[in-house]
């Protein structure tokens, strides 16, 4: 990375890592986790993004199993536009979007996930021009557990926990090791997989803040037929993917003052990827291994009637080898980006808020131009008859630059490439609503985004055994809103999202798109939770959706899927649970991703010892 770059980074991180304030528990976020029933799939142990699969308001595309690889889509946007965050520190993949979700991390160390849009968005997310899946870090507990499970299609799986804690003075001292493993034969025919995760963490809290230092190492490999080429050779070849995850990094957040944090931190990444077009005909023809390092500093300093918001990253990563990728300009990328949003508050007669928001964003890269985004809006918000509500108006723009794959691809193979393809940009113009009163939390919003240069991977009927990666214009509509309501032993989450497109590909040759226009124009979603005892809980999580036309897909554009679980902690001792949990209930054959099989129904009991 340019040696400017990281002096300017740590030059403004020193502070937060100097600080002598005493920590203060506070609630800033809208957080949407708790809106899914099941956070724990059929298929085997839940992964970073398992929780995300019935959220009203992520799309969650799988191949295969939900736990496993996933492309995360908010807002009608593609795989790429959502970029994943942990703590301070971005966690971009160069080589393709498609890795995104690969987090090596036990879910139980994980606190979210908080999904950031519009002007969130665009404040706090890198290279992402829709959404940012932010988690932070959990508390450490004091306890160990051990669960196994077996299911249908051969499954089986194992995870084990522990963590210990040792306070001594004003000082805390904890620490955390997970172990998961899963194995099975698929929902489909040569649909195999075989997963290993180990994790670890060390949080020291005290009066200068909380550190956690944590690293993670997965193993996988899965065969999906068709899973990135479809049926364009007529059938779905029977295609694998394995890749290895490194993932190892620091972070330090302090609290202080009445309303203000601060938090940096710096991550390291590597991805080694073995992709097989043909398992009966292995080659070395599509294997890779990527580096990335990310240092971040973001915070919030708030004044009586004022606040700045801030956040700064700089990134590096590396092509360190492909046997595919050899086609672009360059095998390494360094990039910054720095963002500042100052707030004005303001008390009106009847005790109303009135809040107005308005900064910039800076994105360069060593390989891209330099771009300068504008951020703005303007807040309404009172609380009366114990009831709060929250209106917002805003303005944000963003922008991302192509990974690896779409610059590097040979333009003539399977994956075609294009050296050309430049820095994106998104307008986003929103108007939203948030209301919490009791026991019932809604919310809702209108926005309109204008992606330009957006990248896609497109179909032609003139070359019908090929992908390629397209620049694309798109205008999209859409309306979200989400309520969650809690009444004695029920718990009801509910979402709805209505989008629509206008695009311009400025190629009459695109015939379909694989991403920007697989979306679904209505999805309606709902989870239920029973506990009509202590030591009983039901659970059902329920999708319906009316996709937009596609001409690759082979099932019908509309569906309906449900996932149900039940667990029972056993009254001849206290810390056992037992249970069971499916999913694809209702058998459902839609194909997420156009030309790819639809995952078939899992069903697995398993059995849990906490201590």
């Amino acid at each position: 990375m340019d040696k400017r770059l990281i002096g300017m980074l740590l030059c403004v991180c020193a502070p937060v890592f100097a600080g002598e304030s005493p920590v203060v528990e506070l609630g800033e976020y809208w957080v949407y986790g708790g809106r899914v029933a099941n956070e724990t799939p059929a298929s085997g142990v839940a992964t970073a993004v398992t929780a995300l699969r019935y959220d009203p308001l992520v799309d969650l595309q799988a191949r295969g199993p939900a736990e496993r690889q996933a492309d995360i889509t908010v807002r009608g946007g593609i795989f790429e536009n959502t970029g994943f965050q942990l703590g301070p520190l971005v966690l971009p993949d160069p080589q393709t979007g498609h890795y995104f979700g690969e987090i090596p991390l036990d879910p139980a160390m994980l606190e979210g996930p908080e999904v950031l849009t519009g002007l969130g968005n665009a404040l706090e997310g890198f290279n992402s021009t829709v959404a940012t899946v932010r988690y932070g870090f959990a508390p450490v507990a004091a306890t160990g557990s051990a669960e196994a499970g077996v299911g249908s299609h051969g499954l089986n799986y194992q995870r084990a926990r522990q963590g210990w804690v040792n306070v001594g003075g004003l000082r805390e001292v904890a620490a955390e090791a997970a172990a998961s493993r899963a194995e099975g034969h698929g929902t489909v025919a040569r649909g195999d997989f075989a997963y290993e995760r180990i994790s670890g963490r060390v949080r020291v809290s005290g009066p200068e803040g909380t550190t956690d230092v944590f690293a993670g190492y997965s193993d996988e490999f899965y065969g999906w037929p068709g899973m990135y080429i479809g049926r364009a050779f007529g059938v779905p070849f029977p295609e694998t993917d394995k890749y290895q995850i490194v993932l190892a990094g620091a972070a330090h957040r302090v609290v202080y003052g009445d309303g203000s944090h601060a938090e940096a931190g710096i991550v390291y990444r590597q991805l080694t990827n073995e992709y097989q077009f043909n398992r009966d005909t292995p080659s070395d023809q599509f294997t890779h291994r990527t580096r990335m390092w990310s240092s971040g500093f973001r915070g919030r300093h708030a004044g009586a009637e004022w606040a700045l918001d801030y956040h700064v990253t700089a990134v590096a990563d590396e092509l360190v080898y492909s046997r595919a990728l050899t086609f672009g300009d360059f095998d390494s990328r360094e990039y910054m980006k720095a963002a500042a949003v100052p707030s004005w508050r303001a008390a009106l007669a009847n005790g109303d808020i009135l809040e107005w928001r308005a900064g910039m964003a800076v994105d360069t890269s060593s390989e891209d131009e330099t771009r300068g985004l504008p951020l703005a809006g303007v807040a309404w918000s009172r609380a009366a008859n114990g009831a709060q509500w929250r209106a917002h108006l805003e303005y944000a723009e963003a922008s991302q630059v192509p990974g690896y794959t779409a610059l590097k691809s040979n333009p003539a193979g399977l994956f075609g490439g294009n050296a050309d393809l430049g820095r994106e940009l998104s307008r986003n113009l929103e108007a939203g609503l948030v209301y919490e009163a009791g026991a019932v939390t809604a919310r809702g919003a209108v926005f309109r985004r204008e992606d330009r240069a957006l990248v896609d991977w497109v179909f032609s009927e003139d070359a019908p055994n090929a992908r390629r990666a397209a620049p694309v214009d798109i205008d999209t509509h859409g309306l979200e809103a989400a309520v969650a309501v809690e009444h004695g032993a029920w718990r009801w989450m509910a979402g709805y999202m209505w989008l629509d497109k206008l695009e311009d590909y400025g190629d009459e040759t695109v015939d379909a798109s694989y991403y920007a226009l697989n979306y679904a124009r209505h999805r309606a979603t709902l989870a239920t939770v029973y506990r009509p005892l202590e030591a009983l809980e039901l659970r059902v999580d329920a999708e319906l959706r009316r996709q937009a036309a596609n001409l690759l897909r082979g099932s019908a554009d509309s569906a309906f899927r449900m996932s149900a679980g039940i667990s029972w902690a056993v009254d001849i001792a206290a810390d056992l649970e037992v249970g069971a949990v499916a999913d694809n209930l209702t058998k459902s054959d839609f194909e997420v991703f156009p030309g790819v099989p639809a995952e078939g129904r899992q069903i697995s009991v398993f059995g849990r010892l906490r201590w």
